[in-house]
């Protein structure tokens, strides 16, 4: 420190006044501030009499701002001289130059404009660099460049990075033509290094490699040719290893060797977009190269779904080092960040609202356990949790507290995924913290959802929900999907999905498409299409989310009928780029009437246009009925949790009748009485009655119309019927099942005890939410949808020891089993067996989750079954395995847990994934074989001997052209694959390399075997064609071989066989006998009438000329029409053989079929 007045330096002054008493006065400060290239520390260089402390500050911030000596905000002014810069070259040469500023010497010029001279051996001088016009610039493979020019010649000083460089010392480099290169190393070079390795792509996605720098080691790889090493850190300096000695400064790539290191220079800018997820990073300015200049790399970044290394490609005469790095990181991302739970979608504009899901009762939980989770979003929870304020609270079954999620109100969103992460205490002793992750998915429509719970999975306190609500949806459109045709009604609404979308994979292009019905695409992290688009096309090779979705059509107009077929079309996609096709892309979906959904299937199209055919029951025609109006709330039931109300209202204008095995038969009235009955003139909802005996009726039950909701079942109590022996007064429930699918039916359960009855009433009303029965789209595989396994006759049913087994159905509710009381809408129930009957039974629980997994490995959960001795409710897992061999298989039983868990295994072909074959056909080669289940078929057995004439082309299947334009003799290719398709049950045959259809396509054709064991028509049909292609569809039997082994078609023929022929010949010989005593009766026209007027005053039943008769273990269903004098009669015995009699009243004449259900 120096006391006393020195004088006092030049620059700017910063004045500071203190708060500490200093004498009469206070303490103050004077900052003087000398520009500099180098930082130096603050000096305390004096401080005087009048308490003033005068400090100097060495800093390039004050030197004076000359914008043509400023680039990426670094002010390079601070390396000017006062006079001049003397470089001296290797031949004796002198030059005189100056870094922004003029050369003050006599020797070069005395005007001041001179930045650069020459002087040679005789002292002659020659101007090289003027101060009119300098700039500084980033040149390729130099970096940071100081170019001064005039009309002859140009004079460019490279700065250089050298953090520990304090004088600066130019060096001549050489002279390339007209051209004077010097280096000059500098700190100020250095701080050239981006604070964010980001650049924004094209589409506005943001692409930051920020993640690929190295805090510890660094990137190693090797060049093949010469076995050198390179050591490369992304952004960043290379850290210190024993190696290499490349870490002077902030080199950022170094190539090393058994002898020696190579700089390849420090970073010379930021990231540059080279294409739309292509970007490449240089460094520059490395060690000197043989061709006279500085070792550089350059790396190429490449958007992909491999995780990669940096790869060598080459190095060029001029020392550039140039690499190839495949890696996700480099892919763009719409990530964003949303405070107080909004947030906004960067691509599309739409901003995202998650308040509305605040709650003030928040949202409860219960899984398997007895474990319940109460969660709010954007807000804590009513009340405290373990004594904290919490937004997730979990309550263990044994009543402790932990707060495993605090209040966080900051949204995720990244490429159409919303999320909340949240963290809080430890979920249990000796666990420090907890993460809940909140996924909010859209459900288009009105309902905000509530959260679902993921099974937790690794012990360690992770917790994850899934929450499907329209306030994570973008905005959407929608049409009318209903279309009148010929006096016939068609609603393809039930295709229409809000919470998911319909997925076509087509593997050979490795694209899938993503379709909603009458619906734009629900929005998410796997479908980022456009608002407005119905169809989506996502390219799976590119795993850029910004360009990977392409809108191949929006939602236009309603289903419609073209050449006698059902239509749907999706316009206005995005532009056509190939020059034959129309401005815009679209979409046609052909819709076909079948008892099977098979989801769509792709077809050949024409350019920009996509076809396809999907056939589906919601094709086929529907009866119209008008339903009556009402002006109350009643046969209606709201759902818990939701806003959603089922409405059973259409079902109130029906007398359904069902019977029982002991002869009784049950008329009864949904939420209401009957209209007319002998069981009395009013107040009856249920009339039991014997048909043997017209004076036996029972009132069981007086109609009401409070439906009941309970854990996902629906149901009606009719109470105060007629007393029963007992003492108590008889009583009916009925139980409302969803039915999806099929017509509605109804069935009697039991008498669940004395003169209490049990009704279930299938139905597709009661469907408040379907189960998805396919995994979740994804975009490695294709989803492996279980529809084919959905039992619509008799459930599968599994032995479980001796006397207990258990009933299953996948996906969908159980089918009635006489005396089998779980409740309705089960999917799995056990029960004891006595005497054959069901006895003892519960629920092992409700299809409420979708089904999980991929690649062959599939599962599904049924939980919240009956409760359970030890705790939790029962629940049942069914674990599903490829197995080709096994066709459709059947569930095994493999264990009971501790908390009250069944478990099954289940072998099945359901799951695999197509069976791909490459082949070809030589002439005469008519054998079509499937190795995977050891199948074979002779394709001579289709048409004549393999040949058939279908419209304009004829199928030769034994020659190599197998199909051929019967009019123009042009070949329409030749069997190149074959595609085994288990879940969709058809063989698909592909023919390509046709003859010529343009200057680009060739023709090519599309055989497709659908598996019917029993088929309406032996031939084949054209499905589609177009100018150069043509689809063929041929439902045929001998098909299956293809798909199911043989042994397990034979192994169910002789189950079904062995299991029935007992009761079928009984049956037989009582049905014959019935059959001909009703002939005889009915052959006179009186008795038929008087058993008409009989019937139809006994019940009401008015306009139609039949009614139903419904029992569960002989279904049947006697129909008469009368305008004949015939009968058909149709039993279904349990085994699976359907009888149909058919007799004449005239003559007496019987006709018995048997055939296999």
């Amino acid at each position: 420190m120096v006391a006393g007045s020195q004088s006092q330096p030049s620059g700017p002054v910063l004045q500071l006044v203190g708060s500490q008493p200093c004498r009469d006065k206070n303490y103050s400060a004077e900052i003087y501030f000398k520009c500099s290239s180098v930082e130096e520390d603050p000096v305390l260089i004096d401080v005087s009499e009048s308490c003033t402390l005068r400090i100097m500050w060495r800093t390039s911030a004050a030197c004076p701002v000359d914008s043509n000596c400023v680039f990426d905000g670094i002010n390079f002014i601070s390396l000017r001289r006062s006079d001049y810069y003397e470089v001296e070259a290797e031949d004796g040469q002198k030059f005189l130059l100056n870094v922004c500023g003029p050369v003050r010497s006599d020797l070069c010029n005395a005007s001041g404009s001179v930045t650069a001279c020459e002087v040679d051996k005789n002292n002659s001088v020659t101007v090289i660099g003027w101060l009119h016009g300098y700039h500084m610039q980033r040149l390729q493979q130099k970096g940071v460049v100081l170019t001064y020019r005039n009309s002859s010649v140009t004079t460019e000083i490279q700065f250089l990075c050298n953090t520990s460089a304090v004088n600066a010392n130019p060096k001549f480099i050489g002279k390339s033509g007209k051209t004077y290169s010097f280096e000059l190393e500098t700190p100020l070079a250095c701080n050239t290094w981006p604070q964010e390795c980001m650049v924004l792509g094209r589409d506005g996605g943001r692409i930051d490699l920020s993640p690929l720098r190295k805090s510890n080691g660094n990137w190693v790889t090797r060049s093949s040719s010469t076995g050198v090493q390179y050591h490369i850190n992304v952004c960043g300096p290379l850290n210190p290893s024993p190696v290499h000695n490349c870490s002077d400064g902030v080199v950022g790539a170094c190539r090393t060797d058994r002898h020696s290191s190579v700089s390849l220079g420090y970073i010379s800018g930021g990231l540059k977009l080279i294409g739309s997820d292509t970007v490449m990073l240089e460094y520059t300015g490395g060690s000197k190269c043989q061709s006279g200049g500085r070792h550089s790399i350059r790396i190429v970044f490449l958007c992909s779904r491999v995780v990669g290394v940096p790869l060598f490609m080459q190095e060029t005469a001029d020392c550039v080092h140039q690499f190839f790095w495949e890696t996700p990181v480099s892919c763009p991302s719409m990530v964003a960040v949303g405070q107080n739970c909004i947030v906004a979608d960067m691509r599309y504009g739409n901003v995202f609202d998650l308040t509305v899901l605040r709650s003030l009762r928040g949202h409860s939980l219960t899984n398997e356990k007895g474990d319940t989770y109460h969660i709010n979003v954007c807000g804590p929870l009513n009340g405290t949790c373990n004594g904290q304020e919490a937004s997730v609270c979990l309550t263990t079954w044994d009543h402790k507290s932990f707060a495993i999620g605090r209040v966080n109100r900051t949204i995720l969103y990244d490429n159409g995924a919303l999320r909340f992460v949240l963290h809080g205490e430890g979920c249990k002793s000796g666990k420090n913290s907890s993460t809940v992750t909140i996924i909010l998915l859209c459900r288009q429509g009105d309902d905000l959802g509530q959260p679902e719970m993921f099974p937790q999975g690794d012990g360690d306190c992770n917790f994850y929900y899934v929450w499907y609500t329209r306030a994570a949806c973008p905005p959407h459109w929608s049409v009318d999907c209903s279309v009148m045709h010929d006096g016939k009604l068609y609603d393809l609404s039930p295709l229409s999905d809000s919470m998911s979308n319909h997925v076509v994979v087509y593997t050979l292009r490795n694209v899938k498409f993503l379709l909603n019905v009458c619906h734009s695409i629900v929005f998410g992290k796997d479908a980022s299409c456009q608002y407005t688009s119905a169809a989506c096309m996502v390219n799976m090779s590119n795993p850029n989310p910004t360009t990977s979705f392409t809108n191949i059509g929006d939602v236009g107009s309603s289903p419609y009928f073209e050449d006698g077929k059902l239509k749907l079309k999706y316009g206005n996609g995005a532009m056509c780029t190939d020059p034959k096709g129309p401005d815009h892309m679209s979409t046609s979906i052909t819709f076909e009437c079948d008892s099977t959904d098979y989801g769509p299937e792709l077809l050949p199209g024409d350019v920009c246009v996509y076809k396809f055919v999907w056939r589906t029951p919601a094709a086929c025609p529907l009866n119209v009925k008008a339903e009556r109006p009402h002006e109350d709330d009643s046969c209606t039931v709201g759902i818990p949790g939701t806003i959603n109300r089922v409405n059973l209202r259409a079902l109130r204008n029906s007398t359904n009748i069902v019977a029982d095995l002991e002869g009784n038969h049950y008329a009864f009235a949904v939420c209401g009485n009957l209209s007319r009955s002998h069981c009395g003139s009013s107040g009856v909802g249920v009339c039991q009655f014997k048909a043997q005996d017209p004076s036996h009726f029972k009132n069981a039950g007086v109609g009401n119309s409070h439906l009941h909701y309970s854990q996902g079942s629906i149901s009606l109590e009719y109470t105060d019927g007629e007393p029963c022996i007992n003492g108590t007064k008889r009583s009916t429930k009925i139980v409302f099942v969803c039915e999806p699918h099929g017509p509605q039916r109804v069935a009697f359960i039991d008498e669940t005890d004395s003169c209490k009855y049990l009704i279930n009433y299938y139905t597709g009303l009661a469907c408040i939410e379907q189960v998805e029965c396919s995994t979740p789209v994804s975009i490695d595989s294709p989803p492996i949808s279980l529809t084919p396994l959905i039992r619509l006759h008799g459930n599968y049913e599994v032995p479980v020891g001796d006397d207990t087994v258990v009933y299953i159905n996948v996906c969908r509710p159980l089918l009635p089993v006489e005396g089998l009381t779980c409740p309705g809408g089960s999917s799995a129930c056990s029960a004891h067996l006595h005497h054959k009957s069901p006895t003892g039974d519960k629920s092992l629980g409700f299809p409420v989750g979708p089904v999980k997994g991929d690649k062959g490995k599939v599962s599904i959960m049924y939980i919240l079954g009956s409760e359970c001795d030890s705790g939790p409710n029962y629940s049942s897992k069914i674990e599903f395995e490829c197995d080709p061999k096994s066709g459709q298989g059947h569930p095994e039983f493999r264990a009971l847990t501790d908390d009250c868990q069944y478990q099954f295994t289940w072998k099945t072909s359901v799951t695999c994934e197509p069976f791909i074959k490459n082949m070809s056909v030589s002439d005469g080669q008519c054998v079509l074989k499937n190795e995977q289940v050891n199948g074979s078929m002779d394709l001579k057995t289709l048409g004549q001997h393999g040949m058939v004439q279908v419209e304009e082309f004829s199928v030769n299947l034994c020659s190599m052209e197998a199909v051929l334009h019967t009019s123009s003799r042009k070949s329409y290719g030749t069997l190149t694959s074959v595609v085994f398709d288990y879940q969709r049950q058809q063989v698909r045959l592909l023919f390509t390399a046709g003859a010529s259809c343009s200057s680009t396509e060739m023709y090519e054709s599309h055989l497709v075997l659908n598996c019917d064991r029993y088929p309406h028509s032996n031939e084949p049909e054209v499905l589609t064609k177009n100018d150069c292609s043509v689809v063929i569809e041929w439902k045929n039997a001998a098909v299956c071989e293809l798909l199911v082994p043989t042994s397990v078609h034979s192994l169910l023929r002789s189950e079904d066989t062995q299991s029935s022929a007992v009761g079928l010949v009984v049956g037989l010989i009582v049905l014959v006998a019935v059959v001909c005593l009703l002939v005889l009766y009915f052959r006179k026209p009186a008795n038929w009438k008087h058993f008409s007027r009989r019937v139809t005053s006994l019940f009401g039943v008015r306009d139609n000329g039949r009614f139903y008769y419904s029992r569960v273990s002989a279904f049947s269903q006697v129909r008469h029409d009368s305008h004949s004098s015939s009968l058909l009669t149709c039993v279904s015995i349990s085994g699976g053989v359907r009888l149909f009699v058919a007799s004449h009243f005239d003559d007496c004449r019987v006709v018995i079929l048997m055939l296999p259900n």
